[in-house]
């Protein structure tokens, strides 16, 4: 389907649609014009009129006021952000997924409802309202899953946040081996089931040409896993890490590496606590793990 039938698509039902997800796999970004034709004439206009000339509308007539998904993994418009930013502090969102362009709608968000995030290519700074909401106005939350890809240096915006809210799941993408040796040390374990590190582009990623001393692979090295074998009180009884890995899957570890065993150590995680997994069934298990908060 090209761009302008799936603009067409996504405008025409527009107000009946509770799941909106957009993700393109192709490498060049898709700029999505999602605002119908009659609300783009807004766009001339001051944000702040603009945004009360949508909110001012009967919740039923709006465009996307059924949503209860919204994951926008490629650019959209000014005038579809401006018009989402009318709706979505009114909707009890379950998952919300954004990125550098569309975190402009994260402050919007109602966080109360909000049991799923997706936030990828941000810097520590856009976490704010995420902040504010949980730890300053201690908000009640819900969240059990958390996909991330911050980019930059870390200071204590998430790590703070990562030891305040006990996730099921966590993914955590594309971390420089430094911000990881931040969160592990502090991340909420008690409800954690599946902690997911995945180097992705740009990152050294592992393969058969791996380091003894990297048996989980970079970024994920030893010192990284003993800061989780030294919790391992602490885990639930399904807690999983799962590592992305591209060649042959180090278990066991080469030769020179330390044994990884039943028990595990004050260095090493038990065996069954580890599983390497190529991109694809990551991806599988990622996008599962959203659309399961669906159905």
């Amino acid at each position: 389907m090209n761009r302008a039938k799936l603009e067409g698509l996504i405008q025409a039902s527009s107000g009946i649609m509770e799941v909106l997800v957009l993700e393109f796999t192709e490498k060049q970004r898709e700029i999505v014009e999602l605002a119908p034709a009659q609300y783009r004439e807004h766009a001339s206009s001051s944000q702040q009129h603009q945004r009360h000339s949508l909110t001012a509308l009967s919740r039923s007539v709006r465009p996307f006021s059924k949503l209860t998904h919204l994951h926008l993994g490629t650019g959209i418009t000014d005038a579809s952000i401006e018009l989402l930013a009318s709706v979505v502090w009114n909707l009890s969102l379950v998952h919300f997924g954004g990125d550098e362009q569309s975190k402009r709608l994260l402050k919007y968000v109602n966080f109360a409802s909000l049991k799923s995030l997706s936030l990828m290519d941000l810097v520590e700074e856009d976490l704010q309202p995420l902040y504010e909401a949980f730890l300053d106005e201690k908000r009640p939350c819900q969240l059990e899953r958390m996909d991330l890809k911050i980019v930059g240096t870390l200071r204590t915006t998430l790590t703070d946040l990562l030891h305040a809210i006990p996730l099921k799941r966590l993914e955590l993408v594309a971390f420089e081996r430094k911000n990881l040796l931040k969160i592990l040390p502090v991340v909420n374990l008690t409800r954690l089931e599946v902690l997911s590190i995945q180097p992705r582009m740009g990152s050294a990623v592992t393969t058969t040409t791996m380091t003894p001393t990297k048996a989980l692979g970079d970024p994920l090295s030893w010192d990284c896993e003993a800061a989780l074998a030294g919790r391992i009180d602490e885990v639930t009884e399904k807690f999983l890490v799962q590592c992305e890995f591209e060649g042959i899957a180090p278990n066991p570890p080469l030769p020179g590496s330390p044994p990884r065993t039943a028990e595990g150590s004050r260095s090493t995680l038990p065996i069954h606590r580890i599983a390497f997994l190529k991109r694809p069934e990551l991806e599988h298990q990622h996008w599962q793990s959203i659309l399961s908060t669906v159905f």
